[in-house]
C-alpha cells in the first residue's frame, strides 16, 4: 500500500470516527434532556395540579403518615383546615388544567367521574399546595374551608364510584384535620341530582 493510499484510509477512519462521536454525544445529549422533562414532570406540579396516587378508597388500609406525606404541600406550611365544602364542577368532562384555565383556584381537590379525570382519582390542585384560599363562592368567613370540586352537571346523576370514592376522602380529611361532620357543606344547584342527604350520611358514618 502506498503512502498515499495510507493516507486516504487514515482520513476516511477519522471522518468515521468523528461522525460515530457526533452520534454518540447527540443521543447522550438527548436522554439527558428526556431524563430532565421526566423528572420536572415528577417533582413540580402540573399547571393543573398533581394525581394524589392514593386511591380513595384505599385510605384505610394505608398507613396514615405515608397518605399524609402525599398530601403535604409543596409549598409552605400545611394550614390548620377546619370546613369541607363540596361543590360540583357544572361541566360533564374536563380535567384539571382545563378547569383551572376556566374557573382557577376555585378547589383545592378534584375528583374525577371518568371524563378527562379518571373515575374516582383526585386530583391535588396547585392552591392546595400553595395552601391558598379558593376563589369562588366559599364565603369569606370561612377561611379555613378545603373545596372539592366534583367533575360533573346538575343535570346528571353521579357515578356510584364517584361518589364512594367523594365520600372515603371527605372521611379521611375530616380524620386528619378533625373535621366534625357538621362542618361538612354541600352546595348543589335544586335541580341537581346529587342525593345531598345521603351523602352526607355517609361522610358521617
Amino acid at each position: 500500500m502506498t503512502k498515499r493510499q495510507t493516507s486516504a484510509k487514515h482520513r476516511r477512519q477519522q471522518r468515521a470516527n468523528r461522525v460515530r462521536r457526533q452520534v454518540v454525544l447527540g443521543s447522550f445529549v438527548m436522554a439527558i434532556s428526556a431524563l430532565t422533562m421526566l423528572l420536572e414532570l415528577v417533582v413540580r406540579p402540573t399547571e393543573g395540579g398533581r394525581l394524589f396516587m392514593r386511591k380513595a378508597n384505599e385510605l384505610e388500609s394505608s398507613g396514615a403518615s405515608e397518605v399524609r406525606r402525599e398530601l403535604e404541600p409543596r409549598q409552605g406550611a400545611l394550614k390548620a383546615w377546619n370546613r369541607i365544602l363540596i361543590q360540583q364542577t357544572g361541566s360533564e368532562n374536563g380535567d384539571l388544567s382545563t378547569l383551572a384555565q376556566l374557573t382557577p383556584d376555585r378547589w383545592h381537590f378534584l375528583v374525577g367521574n371518568g371524563n378527562g379525570v379518571d373515575l374516582g382519582d383526585v386530583h391535588i390542585s396547585k392552591i392546595w399546595d400553595a395552601q391558598r384560599l379558593a376563589q369562588g363562592r366559599t364565603p369569606p368567613e370561612q377561611t379555613g374551608t378545603i373545596v372539592i370540586g366534583l367533575v360533573g352537571s346538575d343535570h346528571r346523576l353521579p357515578a356510584k364510584a364517584q361518589t364512594d370514592h367523594l365520600v372515603d376522602f371527605c372521611r379521611f380529611l375530616c380524620k386528619e384535620f378533625s373535621i366534625p361532620g357538621a362542618n361538612v357543606d354541600c352546595e348543589i344547584t335544586e335541580n341537581s341530582l346529587l342525593d345531598r342527604a345521603e351523602l352526607f350520611r355517609k361522610i358521617s358514618q
